[in-house]
């Protein structure tokens, strides 16, 4: 049995939004597989296990999904900015200070977040819930 199945796996490449040359059709393809067919298959994996709790809940977690599109790039995958490998800390420290919160949020900042959503939006379906230090608004 499986009560909550979270989806945080995912791939990007950095491309500036204007260079449509800058990411070939292999790496789109694969950006695609991994972050789509990937996500479904976890899914379709663990169904069994999610209807056997009979009140499963599905999360997945997508990156730079902000309603802005601010910082997004093409076909955002799994992590959080903050803990992406390679990611500049530098980089995150700015982001965060032009957010209204202005905090670095770390791994556990997100799973608190992800399970408030889980154990208290009961009646909620298909919800996006934007975990950005208020960089939406």
């Amino acid at each position: 049995m499986v009560d909550v199945l979270v989806n945080s796996a995912g791939i990007t490449k950095k491309v500036d939004h204007a260079d449509l040359e800058g990411l070939t059709d292999a790496e789109f393809d694969r950006i695609l597989t991994v972050n789509v067919r990937g996500t479904f298959s976890v899914i379709r994996a663990f169904t069994p296990l999610l209807r056997s709790s009979g009140d499963a809940v599905v999360a997945t977690i997508c990156p730079g999904a902000r309603p802005t599109g601010a910082d997004l790039q093409p076909l955002a995958g799994g992590g959080r900015h903050g803990f992406v490998a390679g990611r500049d800390p530098a980089v995150v420290r700015a982001q965060a200070a032009s957010a209204p919160l202005r905090v670095v949020a770390d791994p556990d900042d997100v799973a608190c977040s992800l399970i408030g959503a889980v154990t208290s939006l009961r009646l909620s379906s298909g919800t996006v819930v934007v975990f950005d230090g208020g960089g939406h608004l």
